[in-house]
Parts: C-alpha cells; sequence; structure tokens
C-alpha cells in the first residue's frame, strides 16, 4: 500500500534584471540582400556599439556566408552568429523572429536591436511577443543601456 503525500509547490520569485553598463550584451539582427550587409544595419550597428558591452551580429540566410564574411570585418562586431538554413531564403519574419528569441535564449543577450525598416518592423514585434517584452520603437538617440 502506497501513501501520497500531498506537498505544496514551491514558490517561485521573478525577478526583472537591468542591464547595466558592465553587463549589456547586444544581439544586431542584420539585414542583407544579394549577399550585401544593408546600409541601414551598419547604423544600427553604430547605435548598438552606443549601448556599451559586446555586439553580435546574427546573419542568417540560405547561404550567408559571404556576408557574415564582410559584418565580421566591421568596427564594433565582437562575434558573428550565422543561421545557414533554406528557411531563412526568403526572410519570412516568423522564422526569423523564432531564431532571434531562440539565439537570445541560449545566449542570454540584454539587447536585441535590428534596423528600422521593413525587415526590423516585421520581425522585432513578433520577437518581443514571443519573449514577452515591450518592444522599444522609433529610437532617435541612445544615451545609455537604459535611456533611449
Amino acid at each position: 500500500m502506497f501513501a501520497l503525500r500531498r506537498t505544496a509547490l514551491p514558490t517561485l520569485s521573478l525577478a526583472r534584471g537591468y542591464a547595466t553598463s558592465g553587463n549589456v550584451s547586444t544581439l544586431l539582427l542584420v539585414e542583407h540582400k544579394d549577399n550585401k550587409v544593408a546600409a541601414s544595419t551598419l547604423n544600427t550597428l553604430t547605435a548598438a556599439t552606443k549601448l556599451g558591452g559586446s555586439v553580435t551580429a546574427l546573419v542568417a540566410g540560405d547561404a550567408p556566408d559571404s556576408v557574415a564574411s564582410e559584418v565580421a570585418k566591421l568596427s564594433g562586431v565582437s562575434k558573428v552568429l550565422v543561421a545557414k538554413d533554406a528557411a531563412f531564403a526568403h526572410v519570412l519574419p516568423e522564422s526569423h523572429a523564432s531564431l532571434l528569441v531562440e539565439t537570445q535564449k541560449k545566449l542570454g543577450f540584454t539587447h536585441l536591436i535590428a534596423s528600422h525598416t521593413a525587415f526590423g518592423k516585421n520581425i522585432m514585434p513578433r520577437a518581443a511577443a514571443l519573449l514577452d517584452v515591450a518592444q522599444i520603437s522609433d529610437i532617435t538617440g541612445i544615451e545609455s543601456a537604459d535611456t533611449f
């Protein structure tokens, strides 16, 4: 005979974390077309460096190798992650948002950033919804890791 003992579930506590200049890590989603980095991505990289900390670039596509090589040479990029798959060939926002979210969950970036073009406007709201966070749009200036 077995006796079942009912126990209380542990209490979950969630703490909101804030990025400070010492722990900022930014994931930059790279927009590219015809094996060339979009000019808007270069502007976004400049903004990302103003956050402080490291900037990791994420290049996704069916053949992103030449773009990844170009991005690796850019000043301010500390690391380049490459997602090479046919699923990223047509820049569908659902596949890119899922990739962005999975990358953030695995590597723990404090900031996710993309250019303010149709590319970024399609992907970032989906990523924010999947992460259950608020998106900050239409940024015209960055003063610090938490002031835009």
